[in-house]
C-alpha cells in the first residue's frame, strides 16, 4: 500500500467514527423517547350523550346557543345547557364522568392530557343547576375541578 493511499484511509477514520457514535446515539435517544414499557398516556376524550330531552352547547367564543346533534366537538370554552326537563352525560375519560341534571348550565374550562408523572387536567365551572360528577382513581392521580358561584 502507498503512502498517499495509507495517509487517505486514516484520514477517513475519525469520520467513520464520527459517523458510528452520531448512529449510536441517534439510536438512543430514539429509543429513550419511545420507551416501550412506559403506559400511554391517556389524554382526556370529552364526549357526550343526551339521556333525555333537548340540550344545548355554545361553542366557544360562540353567541348563540344551538341544540347539541351527538356529533358536536366538546372543547375547553364549550358551554352546555339543559332544559328544564333533560339530562346529559359527559364523559371526559375511562371512569371520569359528569351527569348534568335538567336546568343546568356548565363551562368546560380546561381539558388537558396528562404525561407520565402527571395526570389528566379536567376544570369545570359550573353556573347553575346539579351536576354527579364521578373521577375514576388512578395510579397517576388527575385533577378534577368544579367550581361553583357558591
Amino acid at each position: 500500500m502507498s503512502r498517499a493511499l495509507k495517509k487517505r484511509i486514516l484520514g477517513l477514520v475519525p469520520a467513520v467514527v464520527l459517523i458510528g457514535a452520531i448512529t449510536f446515539f441517534s439510536a438512543d435517544v430514539a429509543y429513550s423517547l419511545y420507551e416501550p414499557d412506559r403506559p400511554a398516556a391517556s389524554s382526556p376524550e370529552c364526549g357526550m350523550a343526551a339521556i333525555s330531552g333537548e340540550v344545548s352547547i355554545m361553542q366557544k367564543d360562540g353567541l348563540t346557543w344551538d341544540a347539541y346533534n351527538g356529533t358536536t366537538a366538546l372543547e375547553p370554552g364549550s358551554r352546555l345547557r339543559t332544559s328544564p326537563d333533560s339530562r346529559a352525560f359527559v364523559s371526559f375519560s375511562p371512569g371520569t364522568t359528569t351527569t348534568l341534571e335538567p336546568g343546568t348550565d356548565l363551562i368546560i374550562d380546561t381539558i388537558a392530557p396528562g404525561n407520565g408523572m402527571l395526570g389528566d387536567i379536567i376544570i369545570l365551572k359550573q353556573r347553575s343547576g346539579k351536576t354527579w360528577n364521578q373521577v375514576e382513581p388512578r395510579e397517576v392521580p388527575q385533577d378534577f375541578v368544579l367550581r361553583t358561584t357558591s
